[in-house]
């Protein structure tokens, strides 16, 4: 478990009120078979609520690409002054079998707080549901220095999702990539 709370003045001197939530459980069940359950809460700024002057969303300073809210990186790097916050739920599930390890975690996105649209002088609020994201990694230990790892990942973004980031949320979003890990022992003592 996690928590963190950002008062003061942000970076455009307005007053901040910001919070960050989070904590996730792993549980081995089944012989090889580990099944997980998590969650993060980034507090936000209600888009009618910008021009208060009080913001409400927390910022992440240190990105750790990849590490949270999605191997996509949609929501952790980048600007959050001022906007909407973002509740992540995932469901972590892990398979290991001699040399081979499997990783399939889907992530479900909600915005914290309403997203809201202006059509002609009224707000039109939206659903807090961004989408849900597909991440799957397979790993193969050649040796004990040497493994061999792919990954996929990918997005199904909601309407909501476009009124946030723009762009069109019905087009593919997705990638692929392959790495090797080389850890050599140099030096060791018994």
């Amino acid at each position: 478990l996690a928590f963190y709370y950002q008062g003061g003045k942000n970076g455009g001197n307005n007053e901040l009120a910001a919070m960050y939530l989070g904590g996730d459980v792993m549980l081995g069940l089944v012989k090889n078979f580990t099944f997980g359950l998590g969650f993060e809460y980034l507090s936000g700024t209600a888009t009618k609520d910008k021009s208060s002057g009080k913001d409400k969303s927390f910022t992440p300073f240190y990105g750790t690409n990849h590490k949270f809210n999605g191997w996509m990186d949609y929501f952790y790097v980048g600007n959050h002054g001022g906007n909407v916050g973002l509740t992540d739920v995932y469901v972590p599930l892990v398979y290991k079998h001699k040399k081979w390890t499997f990783k399939l975690i889907p992530h479900y996105f909600m915005s914290s707080a309403t997203v809201s649209k202006q059509n002609e002088g009224v707000w039109e609020d939206y659903s807090n549901g961004l989408g849900t994201e597909i991440d799957l990694n397979i790993i193969y230990a050649m040796s004990k220095a040497v493994n061999l790892q792919a990954g996929y990942s990918q997005m199904f973004a909601t309407e909501t999702m476009q009124v946030i980031k723009g762009g069109n949320h019905k087009n593919t979003n997705n990638w692929a990539w392959i790495m090797i890990t080389f850890k050599p022992t140099f030096f060791s003592q018994k």
